[in-house]
């Protein structure tokens, strides 16, 4: 039986010991290590896992935590992409579309990053009232916000670029410096 959306948002959120049972089954155990690793760990399995690379940044007066997946790891809908304001599992088109953007030309089109991704804000600047359940959220700077999270995701990715770098023999010839060249621009053009 597979984990509903929002028990797995719910046990990303708590990193504490969790247990769900439906019918005298248990559908989700994680270990309650207080690590956010080891509960995506638990919730989403090991390959997810192994593909994490972390964030941690401070920018103005947002501060970003979590884990992004790697490029090659993708879903074809924001199922995967988890955010939460100031500990709060919310709902947010600006944040998925500041993440999207920052994996823009990195993964294929229609496909969405895996995202668990933190974000604490001073709580004047959000507003929770847009949905009955709380669960969507409004922000009053999203400008600011929007280009702190893609800015801070970007510079991630590129910081954890898993590509082979080959560094070769200085040409003599110009015809093959112009083409080394060129491939450095190629992949420049990918992280800006």
């Amino acid at each position: 039986m597979a984990v509903n959306h929002f028990s797995a948002r719910w046990a990303i959120s708590v990193t504490g010991a969790l247990s769900r049972w439906r019918i005298s089954r248990q559908i989700l155990s994680t270990p309650g290590s207080g690590k956010l690793k080891d509960t995506i760990y638990a919730v989403y399995g090991s390959e997810i896992a192994e593909n994490l690379i972390p964030i941690d940044v401070e920018d103005r007066y947002i501060k970003l935590s979590g884990y992004l997946c790697r490029p090659e790891l993708t879903r074809s809908s924001r199922s995967h992409e988890l955010f939460f304001v100031n500990g709060r599992p919310i709902y947010n088109n600006l944040t998925a579309k500041a993440v999207e953007t920052a994996y823009n030309k990195l993964i294929d089109p229609g496909r969405k990053p895996i995202v668990f991704l933190f974000i604490k804000v001073n709580p004047i600047l959000v507003d929770v009232n847009v949905h009955p359940a709380k669960r969507e959220v409004k922000f009053s700077r999203s400008q600011i916000i929007f280009d702190v999270i893609k800015k801070a995701v970007r510079r991630t990715l590129k910081e954890n670029d898993p590509t082979t770098r080959i560094k070769l023999k200085q040409s003599s010839n110009f015809n093959d410096q112009a083409k080394d060249s060129e491939e450095n621009i190629e992949r420049d053009k990918l992280f800006n």
